[in-house]
């Protein structure tokens, strides 16, 4: 059993003083501008790749993993600061889900034709039945 103040093999400012030394996190500018693009993409093309969402889902965990290991092994923590939103980005959001629509829209009207054509069985027009 570790003795009260210990942190692993470390005292408690050991540890703080380890923490410090690292270096800084980076901004997350680069962390919603991914999460954008990857929204982006998934509301505007969903109809050509439905499984796109669970593709995802499953980057989303794994980016959530990796950016704990950076956080908590190999970087400094960051600071809390408080926020009242996510900023800018809430109007990028909206954007793309406005433009989902009509991308949306636009690519199911043009596929429709090719799909009516494959699901109907082949027949003759010309030919008589009997």
């Amino acid at each position: 059993m570790h003795a009260p103040g210990r942190v692993g093999f470390l005292t408690e400012e050991e540890a703080s003083f380890e923490q410090s030394t690292l270096p800084q996190v980076r901004d997350l500018y680069l962390e919603y501008a991914e999460m954008c693009i990857q929204y982006g993409y998934l509301v505007m093309f969903a109809p050509v790749f439905p499984v796109c969402f669970l593709l995802a889902a499953a980057n989303n965990v794994q980016e959530i993993r990796g950016d704990l290991m950076k956080i908590v092994h190999l970087g400094r923590r960051p600071v809390p600061r408080a926020a009242k939103d996510i900023g800018v980005w809430y109007v990028f959001l909206k954007l793309f889900t406005f433009m989902a629509c009509f991308t949306n829209a636009g690519i199911i009207t043009v596929t429709i034709d090719t799909w009516r054509d494959a699901s109907e069985p082949d027949h003759d027009d010309n030919a008589v039945s009997v």
